[in-house]
């Protein structure tokens, strides 16, 4: 099996093989697939993204979507390799072939020198045991429009259209340059993230242009006939606490047709902006603690270069901690990564070295070290859980401070 770039005249192959993959989320019927093909070849012309096949005996076999991205990392700008659409023929299926495609992504970062990978699962635990970390959770309300924040007068609220896209873009990579883990966009990323005709925009005004924006869209429930709707919020950011709040109040406003309202976010503190939390089910969990909102695990990421990751964040206080630290990464699935890292930190700012004397030492699975590295969870869990080994016990609140994160990762972009 072989894997390469994809060729212009193989483009109609990929997108039935995507298809077929995903019959959940495609449509079978000649013109959703002349649709879908034009749609492929529109995101196959943008700076970053590349189609990947993988071929046997000259039969395409699976296929893929590999992203060029910048992301977030802490207080540094970051590449990050992302893959998408990996997709298996369904004559191929427990094949290894989506093994291969990732080998060769993973591979493809590491040479290109990237630090750090990161995907979409359509099963965690089949990547997991690819080396991939759970990263932070989002949570899922549903809500009355009367239990969310409102009474504020309207100042800069306003309706947004495609006019405003560079202003919107230019919001989203404001709030993205100093929120950790968030991903860049390029105007054609931001135009495809809210390309549904279906979506509405609203945004609020602020001293240097938009100071936050919401997208959204109705969901009428055609069963019952009524004139009551659904609203689903599709993305939403803000840069100020008042104009998340103007972004609420709007929401509040719509009590006279909306029923419920769905809003995603990553605050695992949303709650204490509602003055109703529950969410309409009324289960009751142990001991009479109402059920509030559903949770969800998304994006993964994989580290593909432990020295790489403490090279680009050499200037990042590790907890301002001065120790000489080794670190035993257990990977099975890249060797490249599997084995130890020395690390000297003075005052938290870390420094790789050749192989020698050290304070402490921790093992890791490379999924665990790859959650610890962004911040998704503390490193006194996983030494909680058994998840990660640790030398001498002595040092346990100082590793803890070393890897400690104030802020999960947050990523609004769908790849």
């Amino acid at each position: 099996m072989i894997v390469r770039p994809l060729r212009a005249e193989e483009l109609p192959a990929f997108a039935r093989l995507q298809i077929n993959a995903y019959p959940g989320f495609h449509s079978a019927n000649e013109t959703y697939r002349r649709e879908f093909k034009e749609r492929l070849e529109r995101l196959q012309g943008r700076p970053g993204k590349t189609y990947f096949a993988a071929f046997r005996g000259g039969e395409m076999v699976g296929g893929m979507l590999l992203h060029d991205f910048t992301m977030r990392l802490f207080d540094v700008d970051a590449p990050l390799g992302g893959v998408g659409m990996v997709a298996t023929d369904l004559t191929a299926k427990k094949e290894k072939v989506a093994k291969t495609m990732i080998e060769y992504f993973l591979r493809h970062y590491r040479e290109k020198g990237y630090p750090l990978a990161a995907l979409y699962p359509f099963r965690p635990d089949f990547y997991k045991r690819m080396g991939f970390g759970y990263g932070a959770k989002i949570h899922q309300y549903r809500l009355t429009p009367g239990g969310l924040p409102g009474g504020l007068p309207k100042a800069g609220l306003r309706r947004l259209g495609w006019s405003d896209m560079d202003g919107i873009l230019d919001c989203y990579n404001r709030y993205a340059a100093k929120t950790h883990g968030m991903i860049r966009r390029d105007l054609s990323a931001a135009e495809a993230a809210l390309q549904d005709p279906e979506i509405r925009m609203i945004g609020v005004e602020g001293p240097g242009g938009l100071a936050g924006y919401m997208a959204f869209r109705f969901q009428k429930d055609n069963a019952k006939g009524s004139l009551d709707y659904d609203l689903e919020v599709v993305e939403w950011l803000y840069e100020t606490p008042d104009a998340m709040l103007q972004l609420l109040n709007f929401l509040h406003t719509q009590s006279d047709q909306v029923r419920s309202i769905a809003i995603h976010t990553h605050d695992d503190s949303f709650h204490y902006l509602l003055g109703d939390p529950r969410n309409g089910t009324g289960n009751l969990l142990p001991c009479i603690a109402h059920e509030t909102n559903v949770q969800g695990l998304g994006l993964m990421y994989r580290i593909v270069n432990v020295a790489e990751y403490f090279r680009l964040l050499a200037d990042r206080s590790f907890g301002g901690e001065t120790l000489r630290l080794k670190i035993s990464t257990r990977d099975s699935f890249c060797p490249e990564t599997d084995g130890d890292t020395f690390l000297a930190f003075e005052d938290g700012k870390p420094r790789v070295v050749a192989k020698g004397n050290f304070d402490a030492a921790i093992g890791l699975e490379v999924a665990d070290l790859s959650a610890l590295l962004v911040g998704a969870v503390s490193f006194r869990k996983l030494y909680e859980y058994r998840l990660a080994d640790l030398s001498d016990s002595g040092y346990l609140d100082r590793i803890d401070r070393l890897f400690r994160s104030a802020k999960r990762p947050i990523c609004l972009q769908r790849f």
